[in-house]
Protein backbone atom coordinates (compact mmCIF):
# COMPACT_ATOMS: atom_id res chain seq x y z
CA UNK A 1 0.00 0.00 0.00
CA UNK A 2 2.87 2.40 0.67
CA UNK A 3 4.12 1.68 -2.86
CA UNK A 4 1.02 2.20 -4.36
CA UNK A 5 0.51 5.63 -2.40
CA UNK A 6 3.85 6.59 -3.44
CA UNK A 7 3.49 5.72 -7.29
CA UNK A 8 -0.08 7.94 -6.80
CA UNK A 9 1.71 10.41 -5.60
CA UNK A 10 5.23 10.52 -7.99
CA UNK A 11 2.75 10.25 -11.21
CA UNK A 12 0.19 12.52 -10.31
CA UNK A 13 -3.02 9.87 -9.98
CA UNK A 14 -6.38 10.68 -8.76
CA UNK A 15 -8.81 8.45 -7.35
CA UNK A 16 -11.29 7.64 -9.29
CA UNK A 17 -15.15 7.49 -8.55
CA UNK A 18 -17.03 3.91 -8.38
CA UNK A 19 -20.92 4.00 -10.44
CA UNK A 20 -22.66 1.29 -10.52
CA UNK A 21 -24.26 2.82 -13.68
CA UNK A 22 -22.89 1.51 -17.24
CA UNK A 23 -20.82 4.50 -17.72
CA UNK A 24 -17.19 5.20 -18.12
CA UNK A 25 -15.89 8.81 -18.07
CA UNK A 26 -12.32 9.61 -17.97
CA UNK A 27 -11.26 13.16 -17.69
CA UNK A 28 -7.67 14.46 -19.07
CA UNK A 29 -6.69 10.65 -19.06
CA UNK A 30 -2.70 9.92 -19.74
CA UNK A 31 -0.77 6.86 -20.72
CA UNK A 32 1.69 7.10 -18.07
CA UNK A 33 4.90 5.09 -20.28
CA UNK A 34 3.82 7.65 -23.31
CA UNK A 35 3.52 10.85 -20.82
CA UNK A 36 6.95 9.59 -20.05
CA UNK A 37 8.36 9.89 -23.51
CA UNK A 38 6.76 12.57 -25.04
CA UNK A 39 7.38 16.64 -24.10
CA UNK A 40 3.80 17.87 -24.59
CA UNK A 41 1.65 15.10 -23.93
CA UNK A 42 -1.75 15.69 -24.63
CA UNK A 43 -4.47 14.53 -22.14
CA UNK A 44 -7.87 13.05 -23.25
CA UNK A 45 -11.57 12.66 -22.27
CA UNK A 46 -13.42 9.21 -22.70
CA UNK A 47 -16.73 9.05 -22.17
CA UNK A 48 -18.84 5.51 -22.49
CA UNK A 49 -22.59 5.57 -21.59
CA UNK A 50 -25.76 4.16 -22.45
CA UNK A 51 -26.40 6.37 -25.67
CA UNK A 52 -22.45 6.32 -26.39
CA UNK A 53 -22.11 2.40 -26.40
CA UNK A 54 -19.34 2.26 -28.41
CA UNK A 55 -16.47 4.83 -29.95
CA UNK A 56 -15.53 4.78 -33.27
CA UNK A 57 -11.83 6.47 -33.04
CA UNK A 58 -10.16 7.22 -36.67
CA UNK A 59 -7.78 9.26 -38.35
CA UNK A 60 -3.74 9.81 -38.79
CA UNK A 61 -1.27 6.94 -39.08
CA UNK A 62 1.05 7.43 -35.25
CA UNK A 63 -2.09 9.88 -34.33
CA UNK A 64 -2.53 8.05 -30.74
CA UNK A 65 -5.50 5.80 -31.86
CA UNK A 66 -3.64 2.79 -30.19
CA UNK A 67 -2.70 4.86 -27.15
CA UNK A 68 -6.10 6.43 -26.36
CA UNK A 69 -7.57 2.68 -26.24
CA UNK A 70 -4.69 1.70 -23.94
CA UNK A 71 -5.21 4.52 -21.37
CA UNK A 72 -8.76 3.42 -21.29
CA UNK A 73 -8.09 -0.38 -20.42
CA UNK A 74 -5.18 0.86 -18.25
CA UNK A 75 -7.09 3.24 -15.96
CA UNK A 76 -9.80 0.49 -16.01
CA UNK A 77 -7.35 -2.29 -14.66
CA UNK A 78 -5.82 0.06 -12.12
CA UNK A 79 -8.86 1.20 -10.58
CA UNK A 80 -10.09 -2.81 -10.12
CA UNK A 81 -6.41 -3.50 -8.62
CA UNK A 82 -7.48 -1.12 -5.88
CA UNK A 83 -5.04 1.47 -7.63
CA UNK A 84 -5.56 5.11 -8.57
CA UNK A 85 -5.51 5.87 -12.24
CA UNK A 86 -3.49 8.72 -14.18
CA UNK A 87 -6.39 11.31 -14.95
CA UNK A 88 -7.81 14.64 -14.22
CA UNK A 89 -10.80 12.91 -12.87
CA UNK A 90 -12.63 9.53 -13.68
CA UNK A 91 -15.68 7.40 -12.68
CA UNK A 92 -15.53 4.05 -13.31
CA UNK A 93 -17.70 1.13 -12.85
CA UNK A 94 -16.18 -2.55 -12.01
CA UNK A 95 -16.11 -4.74 -14.96
CA UNK A 96 -16.31 -8.39 -15.44
CA UNK A 97 -13.71 -8.53 -18.20
CA UNK A 98 -11.39 -6.59 -20.60
CA UNK A 99 -11.85 -7.81 -23.89
CA UNK A 100 -8.64 -7.19 -26.15
CA UNK A 101 -7.77 -7.42 -30.11
CA UNK A 102 -4.68 -5.19 -29.88
CA UNK A 103 -1.46 -5.80 -31.96
CA UNK A 104 -0.68 -8.54 -34.45
CA UNK A 105 0.45 -12.30 -32.89
CA UNK A 106 0.80 -13.63 -36.16
CA UNK A 107 2.87 -17.02 -35.95
CA UNK A 108 3.94 -19.06 -38.55
CA UNK A 109 4.31 -22.06 -36.13
CA UNK A 110 0.89 -22.03 -35.50
CA UNK A 111 -0.24 -21.39 -39.46
CA UNK A 112 -1.68 -17.78 -37.89
CA UNK A 113 -1.77 -14.65 -40.38
CA UNK A 114 -2.25 -11.52 -39.29
CA UNK A 115 -5.82 -11.59 -40.23
CA UNK A 116 -6.83 -15.08 -38.89
CA UNK A 117 -4.78 -13.68 -35.12
CA UNK A 118 -7.50 -10.80 -34.89
CA UNK A 119 -10.33 -13.36 -36.02
CA UNK A 120 -9.24 -15.69 -33.25
CA UNK A 121 -9.42 -12.73 -30.70
CA UNK A 122 -12.64 -11.19 -32.23
CA UNK A 123 -14.82 -14.65 -31.48
CA UNK A 124 -13.69 -14.63 -28.04
CA UNK A 125 -14.50 -10.81 -27.65
CA UNK A 126 -17.72 -11.78 -29.70
CA UNK A 127 -18.45 -14.75 -27.29
CA UNK A 128 -18.48 -12.95 -23.85
CA UNK A 129 -18.93 -9.32 -24.77
CA UNK A 130 -22.14 -7.99 -22.44
CA UNK A 131 -23.09 -4.68 -20.42
CA UNK A 132 -20.33 -5.54 -17.87
CA UNK A 133 -17.73 -5.94 -19.94
CA UNK A 134 -14.73 -3.30 -21.80
CA UNK A 135 -14.06 -4.00 -25.48
CA UNK A 136 -11.10 -2.88 -27.03
CA UNK A 137 -10.31 -3.43 -30.44
CA UNK A 138 -7.45 -1.45 -32.77
CA UNK A 139 -7.32 -1.65 -36.56
CA UNK A 140 -10.74 -3.60 -36.51
CA UNK A 141 -10.88 -4.92 -39.96
CA UNK A 142 -7.27 -4.81 -41.20
CA UNK A 143 -5.38 -7.43 -42.73
CA UNK A 144 -7.75 -8.45 -45.44
CA UNK A 145 -9.56 -7.06 -48.33
CA UNK A 146 -10.73 -3.61 -47.46
CA UNK A 147 -14.31 -3.72 -48.78
CA UNK A 148 -14.80 -7.31 -47.16
CA UNK A 149 -12.69 -6.45 -44.27
CA UNK A 150 -15.41 -3.28 -43.58
CA UNK A 151 -18.13 -5.48 -44.21
CA UNK A 152 -17.13 -7.74 -41.55
CA UNK A 153 -16.01 -5.50 -39.28
CA UNK A 154 -19.59 -3.57 -39.76
CA UNK A 155 -21.24 -6.95 -39.05
CA UNK A 156 -19.13 -7.00 -35.48
CA UNK A 157 -20.02 -3.86 -34.64
CA UNK A 158 -23.61 -4.43 -34.99
CA UNK A 159 -23.62 -7.49 -32.93
CA UNK A 160 -21.71 -5.42 -29.81
CA UNK A 161 -23.99 -3.39 -30.37
CA UNK A 162 -26.85 -6.05 -30.30
CA UNK A 163 -24.89 -7.61 -26.95
CA UNK A 164 -25.03 -3.59 -25.17
CA UNK A 165 -20.99 -3.72 -24.79
CA UNK A 166 -19.20 -1.02 -23.77
CA UNK A 167 -15.88 -0.39 -25.44
CA UNK A 168 -14.00 1.39 -28.25
CA UNK A 169 -12.56 0.48 -31.34
CA UNK A 170 -10.18 1.88 -34.24
CA UNK A 171 -10.32 1.89 -37.65
CA UNK A 172 -9.06 3.19 -40.96
CA UNK A 173 -12.21 2.02 -43.13
CA UNK A 174 -14.55 4.69 -44.28
CA UNK A 175 -17.16 2.80 -44.75
CA UNK A 176 -17.69 2.94 -41.02
CA UNK A 177 -17.50 6.30 -40.66
CA UNK A 178 -20.75 6.83 -42.45
CA UNK A 179 -21.98 3.46 -40.32
CA UNK A 180 -21.27 5.34 -37.44
CA UNK A 181 -23.10 8.11 -38.63
CA UNK A 182 -26.32 6.27 -38.87
CA UNK A 183 -26.29 4.24 -36.18
CA UNK A 184 -27.70 4.51 -32.08
CA UNK A 185 -24.96 3.76 -29.80
CA UNK A 186 -21.92 4.69 -31.91
CA UNK A 187 -20.08 7.97 -31.96
CA UNK A 188 -17.69 8.55 -34.46
CA UNK A 189 -14.25 10.05 -32.94
CA UNK A 190 -10.62 11.12 -34.61
CA UNK A 191 -7.18 12.40 -33.55
CA UNK A 192 -6.54 15.65 -34.51
CA UNK A 193 -4.09 16.50 -37.94
CA UNK A 194 -2.26 19.77 -38.40
CA UNK A 195 -2.34 20.28 -42.15
CA UNK A 196 0.40 22.77 -41.40
CA UNK A 197 3.13 20.98 -39.74
CA UNK A 198 2.16 17.47 -41.64
CA UNK A 199 2.13 16.03 -38.12
CA UNK A 200 -0.78 14.60 -35.63
CA UNK A 201 -2.17 16.71 -32.37
CA UNK A 202 -2.78 13.59 -30.37
CA UNK A 203 -5.85 15.56 -29.42
CA UNK A 204 -9.13 13.52 -29.39
CA UNK A 205 -12.25 15.17 -31.28
CA UNK A 206 -15.13 13.31 -30.36
CA UNK A 207 -18.54 13.79 -33.33
CA UNK A 208 -15.67 14.52 -36.26
CA UNK A 209 -14.50 11.02 -38.19
CA UNK A 210 -11.08 11.34 -39.48
CA UNK A 211 -8.86 10.27 -42.24
CA UNK A 212 -5.56 8.49 -42.43
CA UNK A 213 -3.44 11.91 -44.02
CA UNK A 214 -1.18 8.52 -45.28
CA UNK A 215 0.56 10.56 -47.95
CA UNK A 216 1.21 13.04 -45.63
CA UNK A 217 2.49 10.50 -43.32
CA UNK A 218 4.70 8.85 -45.78
CA UNK A 219 6.10 12.26 -46.60
CA UNK A 220 7.00 12.81 -43.12
CA UNK A 221 8.91 9.40 -43.21
CA UNK A 222 10.95 10.27 -46.01
CA UNK A 223 9.56 8.35 -48.72
CA UNK A 224 10.69 9.26 -51.81
CA UNK A 225 9.41 12.38 -53.99
CA UNK A 226 8.23 10.31 -56.96
CA UNK A 227 7.09 8.24 -55.19
CA UNK A 228 4.48 10.31 -53.03
CA UNK A 229 4.35 12.54 -56.60
CA UNK A 230 2.76 9.65 -58.14
CA UNK A 231 0.38 8.30 -55.25
CA UNK A 232 -1.17 11.98 -55.43
CA UNK A 233 -1.75 11.06 -58.82
CA UNK A 234 -3.01 7.55 -58.48
CA UNK A 235 -5.05 9.22 -55.14
CA UNK A 236 -6.68 12.43 -56.87
CA UNK A 237 -7.98 10.07 -60.09
CA UNK A 238 -10.31 7.92 -59.06
CA UNK A 239 -11.71 10.75 -56.43
CA UNK A 240 -15.84 9.54 -57.51
CA UNK A 241 -14.88 6.14 -56.68
CA UNK A 242 -13.33 7.02 -53.27
CA UNK A 243 -16.21 9.39 -52.83
CA UNK A 244 -18.81 6.30 -53.23
CA UNK A 245 -16.21 4.04 -51.03
CA UNK A 246 -16.93 6.41 -48.42
CA UNK A 247 -20.72 7.63 -48.89
CA UNK A 248 -22.19 4.10 -49.59
CA UNK A 249 -25.46 4.94 -50.66
CA UNK A 250 -25.73 8.20 -49.05
CA UNK A 251 -25.45 10.29 -52.25
CA UNK A 252 -28.18 8.74 -54.65
CA UNK A 253 -31.13 10.16 -54.82
CA UNK A 254 -34.42 8.18 -55.86
CA UNK A 255 -36.51 9.35 -58.26
CA UNK A 256 -39.19 9.21 -61.67
CA UNK A 257 -38.74 10.59 -64.61
CA UNK A 258 -41.07 13.56 -65.69
CA UNK A 259 -40.15 13.79 -68.73
CA UNK A 260 -37.27 13.24 -71.74
CA UNK A 261 -36.23 15.73 -74.39
CA UNK A 262 -32.94 14.00 -75.95
CA UNK A 263 -30.40 13.75 -73.14
CA UNK A 264 -32.19 15.90 -71.04
CA UNK A 265 -34.52 14.42 -68.46
CA UNK A 266 -37.05 15.72 -65.55
CA UNK A 267 -36.87 13.45 -62.30
CA UNK A 268 -39.37 14.35 -60.05
CA UNK A 269 -37.48 13.69 -56.32
CA UNK A 270 -38.55 14.08 -52.36
CA UNK A 271 -36.61 16.95 -52.96
CA UNK A 272 -38.85 18.43 -55.90
CA UNK A 273 -37.68 18.21 -59.99
CA UNK A 274 -34.70 17.80 -60.65
CA UNK A 275 -32.90 18.08 -64.27
CA UNK A 276 -29.93 15.87 -65.48
CA UNK A 277 -28.19 16.16 -68.96
CA UNK A 278 -27.66 12.12 -68.89
CA UNK A 279 -31.40 11.03 -69.58
CA UNK A 280 -30.96 9.90 -73.14
CA UNK A 281 -33.04 6.05 -73.30
CA UNK A 282 -35.15 7.68 -70.34
CA UNK A 283 -38.48 7.08 -70.38
CA UNK A 284 -41.15 9.36 -68.41
CA UNK A 285 -42.98 6.94 -65.26
CA UNK A 286 -39.48 5.15 -65.09
CA UNK A 287 -38.28 4.74 -61.92
CA UNK A 288 -34.27 5.84 -61.61
CA UNK A 289 -31.28 6.46 -59.02
CA UNK A 290 -29.40 9.60 -59.54
CA UNK A 291 -25.58 9.82 -58.62
CA UNK A 292 -24.82 13.10 -56.89
CA UNK A 293 -20.92 14.18 -57.36
CA UNK A 294 -19.91 15.49 -53.75
CA UNK A 295 -16.62 17.51 -55.65
CA UNK A 296 -19.27 19.56 -57.71
CA UNK A 297 -22.30 20.35 -55.38
CA UNK A 298 -22.32 24.17 -54.83
CA UNK A 299 -23.49 25.06 -51.40
CA UNK A 300 -24.92 28.74 -50.88
CA UNK A 301 -26.38 30.81 -47.93
CA UNK A 302 -29.14 31.89 -49.98
CA UNK A 303 -31.01 30.28 -52.81
CA UNK A 304 -29.86 30.87 -56.25
CA UNK A 305 -33.34 30.86 -57.80
CA UNK A 306 -31.90 29.17 -60.98
CA UNK A 307 -33.88 25.60 -60.31
CA UNK A 308 -31.84 22.60 -60.00
CA UNK A 309 -31.75 23.50 -55.73
CA UNK A 310 -32.69 21.66 -52.97
CA UNK A 311 -32.46 22.81 -49.21
CA UNK A 312 -30.06 20.91 -46.73
CA UNK A 313 -28.57 21.56 -42.96
CA UNK A 314 -24.83 21.17 -42.03
CA UNK A 315 -24.70 17.77 -39.81
CA UNK A 316 -21.09 17.39 -39.64
CA UNK A 317 -17.70 18.66 -41.00
CA UNK A 318 -14.86 17.10 -41.79
CA UNK A 319 -11.78 19.92 -41.75
CA UNK A 320 -8.59 18.78 -44.04
CA UNK A 321 -5.80 20.57 -45.45
CA UNK A 322 -6.94 20.77 -49.07
CA UNK A 323 -10.92 20.88 -48.53
CA UNK A 324 -13.62 20.77 -46.12
CA UNK A 325 -15.74 17.75 -46.47
CA UNK A 326 -19.57 18.60 -45.74
CA UNK A 327 -22.15 15.97 -44.36
CA UNK A 328 -25.65 17.49 -45.28
CA UNK A 329 -29.34 16.41 -44.53
CA UNK A 330 -31.34 17.39 -46.74
CA UNK A 331 -35.31 15.85 -45.79
CA UNK A 332 -34.78 13.06 -44.76
CA UNK A 333 -31.62 12.41 -47.23
CA UNK A 334 -27.79 12.67 -46.61
CA UNK A 335 -25.84 13.99 -48.74
CA UNK A 336 -21.96 14.98 -48.70
CA UNK A 337 -20.24 17.94 -50.61
CA UNK A 338 -16.65 18.61 -51.27
CA UNK A 339 -15.56 23.00 -50.79
CA UNK A 340 -11.98 22.86 -52.28
CA UNK A 341 -10.75 25.66 -49.90
CA UNK A 342 -9.02 27.93 -52.48
CA UNK A 343 -12.50 28.02 -53.66
CA UNK A 344 -14.55 28.97 -50.96
CA UNK A 345 -12.06 30.84 -48.59
CA UNK A 346 -11.96 31.12 -45.60
CA UNK A 347 -14.45 34.05 -44.82
CA UNK A 348 -17.24 31.40 -46.50
CA UNK A 349 -16.94 28.45 -44.47
CA UNK A 350 -19.90 26.72 -43.32
CA UNK A 351 -20.85 25.78 -39.92
CA UNK A 352 -22.56 23.27 -38.00
CA UNK A 353 -26.79 23.15 -38.23
CA UNK A 354 -26.53 25.96 -41.16
CA UNK A 355 -29.00 25.77 -43.53
CA UNK A 356 -27.69 26.00 -46.98
CA UNK A 357 -28.52 25.62 -50.48
CA UNK A 358 -27.18 22.58 -52.56
CA UNK A 359 -27.08 23.93 -56.86
CA UNK A 360 -27.15 20.78 -58.56
CA UNK A 361 -25.40 21.36 -61.69
CA UNK A 362 -27.63 18.91 -64.42
CA UNK A 363 -24.57 17.65 -65.98
CA UNK A 364 -23.50 16.51 -62.44
CA UNK A 365 -26.56 14.13 -61.92
CA UNK A 366 -25.81 10.81 -63.26
CA UNK A 367 -28.21 8.12 -63.95
CA UNK A 368 -26.72 5.53 -62.30
CA UNK A 369 -29.48 2.71 -61.97
CA UNK A 370 -32.39 2.33 -64.04
CA UNK A 371 -36.00 0.47 -63.12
Amino acid sequence: LACLAAAAERLHLVRPSFTAEDVIEIRGGRHLVVESQVEDFIPNDTSLTRSRQLLLITGPNMGGKTATIKTLGLAVLMHQCGMYVAAASARLPVVRDVLVDIGDEQSIEASLSTFASHLKHLRYVLRHAAPDTLVLVDELGSGTDPNEGAALAQALIECLLTQDARGVITSHLSPLKLFALETPGLKNASMGFDVDTLAPTYALQVGQPGRSFALAIAQRMGLPADVLGRAEELYERPRTAFVANFLGSSNLIEGTVLSVNGHEATVQTEHGPLSTTHGAGLRPGQSVTLSVRPEKLRMERDDLAVGNEIRARVDDIVYTGAENQYLLQAGGQQLVAFQLNADIGADEDFDYDEQVALYLPPDNLVVLEEA
